[in-house]
């Protein structure tokens, strides 16, 4: 980024809102979800963003003109410029040459019905990011999810997938506000964990049947998909029944297979049964282990203790099969196959335990 002078010079980025100023910080009452009745892991509360107020950023339009700006595509090709941009709804419809560097721009160019115009000279214009984890600021780190809005977007994030973003009916409240454009936030796909939501009453999801009956409800409710841990109260076939019926519902599903429950399946496992993707590191390297499914622990190991947890991810790199192996490149082969993406959410651990 530093090669492009992003450092100095601004960027562009299109995204739900159209052009997204500063948000203020608004003080809100907080509202938390109840408890639900599935006996599932406790989770903070959240707090609702204030609603958008008059000023805080522009837009969307009818039809929006892009002038002069400078083009980074995504497609791994340099920048280029000067160009000009036509946003209608929301949608980048076209992209054209607007003038010859170091000259002045071509004056009288399309679109000449736009309702609203950007002199982008000297911006960057880009595609916005897609963060594919994301968990919102809860209350007890932040006074509202604003917080965690105004940092997506001011980094170009456009789209989050939360995984959860916040409480069952909090999360689709804010997607929904969101695409009403009422508030100033990114695009919101809501992720949520089996057995969660206040209008659940049927209990534990602890049996591919009662696993089932909750995805049939979740996606009736209008989840975008969900997130499983493989905790102790999950065996294998449960996962089996959650990634089976959140594919006959046609909702995604998100596997961290963390080390509770990842001896008895593995991403390989995972994505034989139908997961989407495999977030995080773990059960990939728990998937080409040289010596069976369970990792040679050392006597003093406490998964409950971070630093146990995170350092012995070196001694799972040992004891597994090398890049490049057969057996490295069959289990790619394999979760290509099977449509299962990684998202291995590089940067997460360390900025959110700074």
């Amino acid at each position: 980024m530093k090669k492009l002078g992003l450092v100095a010079r601004q960027a562009l980025t299109i995204g739900t809102l159209g052009l997204l100023g500063s948000v203020p910080a608004a003080s809100v009452q907080a509202q938390t979800a109840e408890v639900a009745a599935a006996p599932v892991k406790a989770r903070a509360g959240a707090v609702p963003a204030p609603a958008r107020q008059p000023g805080e950023g522009a837009g969307p339009f009818r039809k929006m003109g892009i002038r002069g700006v400078a083009l980074i595509d995504g497609s791994g090709a340099p920048p280029g410029g000067a160009v000009g941009g036509v946003v209608e709804n929301n949608i980048v419809t076209a992209i054209e040459a607007a003038g010859t560097p170091g000259l002045p721009l071509v004056s009288g160019r399309a679109p000449r019905d736009a309702d609203y115009e950007l002199d982008a000279t000297g911006m960057y214009m880009l595609p916005g990011f897609i963060d594919m984890h994301v968990h919102g600021s809860s209350d007890d780190k932040a006074p509202d999810l604003s917080y965690s809005y105004k940092l997506w977007l001011a980094h170009g994030v456009t789209t989050v997938r939360g995984v959860d973003l916040a409480p069952f009916e909090i999360s689709l409240s804010e997607r929904a506000r969101s695409a009403r454009n009422e508030i100033a936030a990114p695009r919101i796909f809501s992720y949520h964990r089996p057995g969660t939501g206040r209008g659940w009453t049927g209990g534990a999801t602890t049996t591919p049947e009662k696993a089932r009956e909750w995805v049939r409800w979740a996606a009736k409710a209008g989840i975008d998909g969900i997130k499983v841990t493989a905790d102790p109260t999950q065996p294998p076939e449960v996962l089996e029944a959650i990634y089976d019926e959140a594919q006959k519902q046609q909702i995604g599903t998100v596997a961290h297979l963390s080390q509770v429950g990842v001896a008895r399946m593995d991403a390989k496992h995972a994505g034989e049964t139908g997961l989407g993707t495999v977030t995080h590191f773990y059960g990939h390297m728990e998937s080409l282990l040289k010596e069976g499914p369970v990792q040679n622990w050392d006597p003093s190991y406490n998964y409950m203790d971070e630093q146990d947890r995170f350092s012995n991810v070196a001694n799972l790199y040992r004891e597994s099969f090398e890049p490049g192996s057969d057996e490295w490149k069959d289990y790619l082969e394999s979760q290509k196959k099977n449509g299962v993406t990684f998202d291995p959410t590089m940067t997460i651990y360390a900025a959110s335990r700074h």
